[in-house]
């Protein structure tokens, strides 16, 4: 089943609920600001950052993310809280299934939420491609973003006039019960986590409703609602292939989430580091992965091989006749075993450079397979 609208809601809260005055962020925060805020002590440095930061995605990140979509007639809505970096990775895993790949995606303030979630990704060194079109913002006016819908925008038309959400459920007869600005970090800084989390939900049921009612569409049932702690699950039980396409590339978190259920799980690793390199040249389009994210995640998995038995192999990045000879004479009187380790040595590099597949390549290997081993 495939779904035409995809609602979305980000809950964000200051970087740091503890201020550190000292810290570089702090700084950073304050030279922003003090021009208009007239800074006169430290107390008031920390009181706006903690009133106000969680709308810049420089000094804030998210807390959670929720989504919701129509199935069957019946409205569902599932919010997901925990690291930063796994919520994206989810998220941009939910917008590529099948699902909802063509969804438009409908939010209150798409300005806030593009500019946030740009920031944010920035910030954890994912690459600009890495969002769907319908979420990328750099280098676009509001009128060309494609496959999403902004109600805020689309009710205030040639107005002057901002509406906020509250205002805008309070004109459809919606009474917006839900929590808003400096008081989300109130209460997760009380450890009042589900009192947020079903604020969270009631925000996008209503972000629903007023946009249905803009659609002349017809009244929603009762929501059913899902809260899921994302992360937890995926280091118990990690699919790897969902891990590498949910961001499209080695984030640190995801090397760790594969070094941790290889270990737990006895996998052999060098399917593992195979089955990863797969996934990634499936998602190329999504992605930019360079030679040190696979070294990275092979010196992570105890798969550094050595090279240095086939330097000349090595230093041309390839295999031809010449470096093939050059082999044959290095070490045509050691024993068996050598030879063929020699020749197993080749085989990965070449596979591991993607050369296999050249003809030169593939027949210099055989040339050397067949007179060395």
């Amino acid at each position: 089943m495939t779904y035409n609208k995809i609602y979305l809601k980000l809950t964000t809260v200051p970087n740091q609920m503890e201020v550190d005055m000292d810290s570089v962020e702090i700084q950073v925060f304050r030279n922003k600001y003090e021009a208009h805020k007239s800074f006169i002590k430290d107390s008031d440095v920390e009181l706006a950052y903690l009133n106000e930061s969680a709308v810049n995605g420089s000094f804030a990140r998210i807390y959670s993310i929720t989504l919701g979509f129509v199935h069957d007639g019946m409205p569902v809505v599932k919010t997901m809280f925990g690291q930063e970096e796994d919520l994206l990775d989810k998220l941009l895993s939910v917008l590529r299934q099948t699902e909802f790949k063509d969804a438009t995606v409908v939010m209150y303030n798409r300005s806030f939420i593009l500019s946030f979630l740009s920031k944010r990704l920035r910030k954890h060194n994912y690459p600009i491609s890495a969002l769907p079109v319908s979420l990328q913002s750099f280098d676009k006016k509001p009128w060309t973003i494609g496959g999403s819908k902004c109600i805020q925008d689309y009710v205030k038309g040639i107005s002057f006039q901002t509406e906020n959400f509250s205002e805008t459920c309070f004109i459809h007869g919606f009474e917006a019960d839900i929590i808003e600005g400096s008081d989300v970090a109130r209460y997760i800084k009380k450890e009042e986590f589900d009192v947020v989390h079903q604020s969270d939900i009631r925000y996008v049921g209503y972000l629903m409703d007023v946009d249905r009612q803009l659609s002349e569409e017809s009244e929603l049932g009762k929501v059913t609602a899902v809260i899921e702690e994302v992360g937890v699950v995926a280091k118990q039980e990690i699919n790897v292939l969902e891990h590498i396409l949910a961001s499209g590339h080695l984030s640190a978190p995801v090397v760790a989430a594969i070094v941790e259920a290889t270990e737990a799980n006895n996998w052999d690793r060098e399917n593992v580091l195979t089955l990863v390199k797969t996934a990634l040249s499936k998602t190329k389009e999504y992605q930019s992965v360079n030679e040190e994210d696979y070294k990275t995640l092979k010196d992570a998995l105890g798969l550094t091989i050595d090279y240095s038995r086939i330097q000349c192999v090595v230093d041309k990045g390839n295999l031809g006749k010449k470096e093939a000879d050059v082999l044959m004479k290095l070490y045509k009187e050691v024993a068996p075993e050598d030879k063929t380790e020699i020749v197993s040595l080749t085989e990965q590099f070449l596979i591991e450079k993607n050369k296999m597949g050249q003809k030169r390549a593939k027949e210099s290997f055989d040339y050397l397979k067949e007179n060395l081993a």
